[in-house]
């Protein structure tokens, strides 16, 4: 006996298609932000990043063979910024030990060039962390904020 099974599935190719386009406009979108943009996963993973991130950075995370984790790409940060309390803060919200939705500072990298880092928190645990160019006295990392409320204080 021989049966034969015909099923129409011209809906899932047209939904897997159309899901496919969605994908790639969204990629090409976050590849013309002049921001360095990463999204990491609540388990560290390294989820989605752009062009401007891995021309800043020196790495491209789509070119490894193994998933980015929050950790490489911190260690591998520690080594171009000046100054490690801003690296300190910056790990910390990363890995979970959030103070807030969004942390907002300024690091200074060992060629003199000053980034605005902005880490907000999505939906789901997972984190987005944006560089681009800024001032460091306009974007105070959390412990010089508390000196100085502390000093206004006195």
């Amino acid at each position: 006996a021989v049966a034969f099974l015909i099923e129409d599935i011209t809906a899932e190719v047209s939904l897997t298609r159309r899901f496919r386009s969605e994908i790639e406009l969204s990629n090409e979108v976050l590849n013309h932000i002049p921001e360095a943009v990463a999204v990491f996963s609540p388990a560290g993973d390294l989820l989605v990043s752009n062009a401007a991130f891995s021309a800043l950075w020196g790495v491209d995370p789509a070119t490894s063979l193994s998933t980015m984790k929050v950790e490489d790409c911190l260690r591998h940060w520690s080594n171009m910024i000046e100054g490690q309390e801003t690296l300190a803060e910056l790990s910390a919200f990363l890995t979970g030990d959030q103070s807030g939705p969004t942390l907002t500072t300024g690091m200074r990298l060992k060629d003199g060039r000053r980034l605005r880092c902005q880490v907000v928190l999505l939906s789901g645990g997972a984190v987005m962390a944006s560089f681009s160019p800024g001032s460091i006295e306009v974007f105070p990392t959390r412990k010089l904020r508390q000196r100085l409320r502390a000093s206004e204080q006195l």
